[in-house]
């Protein structure tokens, strides 16, 4: 997002992706935190992507929540990175089960017609000049962006009592399993947030 000055100053960057606290509210039930960045105001139809995270203390899950500043129609991507460790089985349109060690997690999210969702390889740099393969769901969609992405993250204890009032149909499972280190911080990396 933010571009370079010249190519061999590697490590000055201009500053386009100013971020913005629009909100923080911690609590005894559920914490909140609205922030959102500018780094896609230089497009010719500018995007600002406003991201709302809630930390639910009661059933300890991680919903976040994207939604988009602007007009015109855009290609959206919204990855969620995995630790490496975790493994990830699709199990419905809209959940997939994420493994590290027995800790069970799901993920869910909402309209699963206007996002496709998918596993791609990734990587992650738990130290600088340290590159760990991994993997990432990554949600896409290209169009307007009058629209939200709302994912949940929560422990499979918690989706098995809530599947009383969201049932969902059964789905093609396909795995794929990595080294199962680090697996406590697996499920809620979500681009660096736990």
């Amino acid at each position: 997002m933010n571009r370079f000055i010249r190519w061999d100053y590697l490590w000055t960057l201009r500053n386009d992706a100013i971020p913005q606290v629009r909100k923080w509210s911690p609590g005894p039930r559920a914490d909140i935190f609205v922030g959102a960045h500018t780094g896609f105001q230089k497009l010719a139809e500018p995007v600002t992507p406003v991201r709302t995270i809630e930390l639910d203390h009661r059933r300890h899950s991680l919903t976040i929540e994207d939604a988009f500043e602007g007009t015109g129609q855009h290609q959206l991507r919204v990855p969620l990175h995995l630790a490496p460790g975790v493994t990830v089985t699709q199990r419905a349109p809209q959940v997939f089960e994420l493994r590290a060690g027995d800790r069970r997690y799901e993920v869910v999210w909402s309209d699963a017609g206007q996002w496709q969702a998918r596993v791609e390889p990734a990587r992650v740099s738990p130290s600088y000049g340290r590159i760990l393969n991994t993997q990432s769901i990554v949600w896409s969609r290209t169009g307007p962006i009058d629209v939200r992405l709302r994912v949940e993250v929560r422990p499979a204890a918690v989706a098995a009592v809530d599947a009383r009032e969201e049932p969902v149909a059964a789905g093609v499972s396909s795995a794929s399993e990595l080294d199962p280190a680090a697996a406590r911080t697996a499920a809620v990396t979500a681009q660096g947030r736990r």
